[in-house]
């Protein structure tokens, strides 16, 4: 009798330990406690009542995370997550209906919305972290998640009434894949009476250029880089000069030694030209040599591209060989 009792009990030892090892296996991964984003609201600090933050991303899956501050008098109950997406070359969509698809530990409202809820404990001093996947597919440019912290009632992004205590609170997840877009061009001598000597980076086009009677220089329209001086200047036709002039806003800095143009991202020339170690931007670009790289920072914009020489000729015609990337 106490070898039947020894080998059942060694048996439903045996079962939990198996059934044990498939309950954790099964589990979901739980969200890393490190974020990667990471913002704070705080009603202590007027200045913050809404925030944003956005992030260039080559990552397949990102951890961010929101924190939100109240006052004693207001209780957050509920944090619904709403994400937005937007497709290249589209505008950003209206915030409607659209929760992000994967709310692990969420509850349900009435409604069929998901959200989070927070602990009674937390009411005044909660943060939310997810894990989220980023799917770069080559098809959209960036997923927005906006953060709503309620009261603890049913919740319509689109009937908010006086429901929120808190947000809401946007992080942009913008797509940083390789500069894909590329373009190679010839940018003649402002003095070359044939060929044009300016050029567009944001649609990869010539501009046309010409002196008038007075040897005053013409640019045509959306130039973002010319051959020689500004629109009227005076062209000094005495020697080719090797580099060019910003246009429309347009300015540029030397990239660093070792710069990656072949693999470079926009998030790559954004912290280049940003960097303290570079020269301040400027308009004018001198003595340029093959295999020099500059980045240009777009018409006083956030949009960036690469200009990278790759030929100089002087002779009967001067002109300097560019190839150009952006995103």
């Amino acid at each position: 009798m106490k070898k039947i009792v020894y080998y059942l009990s060694a048996t439903l030892l045996v079962s939990a330990a198996v059934l044990s090892s498939c309950k954790k296996s099964d589990d979901p991964t739980p969200t890393p406690q490190s974020p990667d984003v990471s913002l704070t609201i705080d009603e202590n600090n007027p200045g913050a009542m809404d925030k944003e933050y956005t992030v260039f991303t080559t990552d397949a899956r990102k951890v961010i995370e929101v924190k939100s501050k109240t006052l004693a008098n207001n209780n957050m109950k509920r944090v619904y997550v709403y994400k937005t997406q937007k497709a290249k070359g589209e505008t950003a969509p209206v915030l409607g209906n659209e929760h992000s698809e994967d709310l692990t530990g969420g509850s349900t409202d009435d409604a069929g919305r998901m959200y989070y809820r927070i602990p009674d404990d937390a009411k005044n001093d909660y943060t939310i972290k997810l894990s989220v996947d980023i799917d770069n597919d080559e098809t959209r440019d960036e997923d927005v998640y906006h953060f709503y912290f309620t009261e603890d009632e049913d919740f319509d992004v689109e009937n908010q009434d006086d429901d929120v205590v808190y947000g809401p609170a946007t992080i942009t997840l913008i797509y940083d894949s390789k500069l894909t877009r590329t373009a190679n061009a010839r940018i003649y001598s402002i003095c070359n009476s044939d060929q044009d000597g300016a050029y567009d980076l944001t649609s990869f086009a010539m501009v046309g250029t010409s002196l008038n009677g007075s040897n005053e220089i013409q640019i045509g329209t959306g130039a973002d880089l010319v051959n020689q001086g500004d629109q009227g200047d005076v062209a000094d036709c005495g020697t080719f000069r090797k580099g060019w002039d910003g246009q429309n806003g347009t300015t540029y800095k030397k990239a660093p030694t070792g710069f990656g143009y072949d693999n470079a991202t926009h998030n790559d020339l954004e912290e280049a030209f940003n960097a303290v170690s570079l020269p301040i931007p400027t308009g004018t670009v001198n003595d340029v040599a093959v295999g020099d790289i500059y980045i240009a920072k777009l018409r006083n914009g956030d949009n960036y591209a690469l200009v990278k020489v790759t030929g100089i000729t002087e002779g009967t015609n001067n002109y300097i060989d560019i190839s150009a990337k952006r995103k």
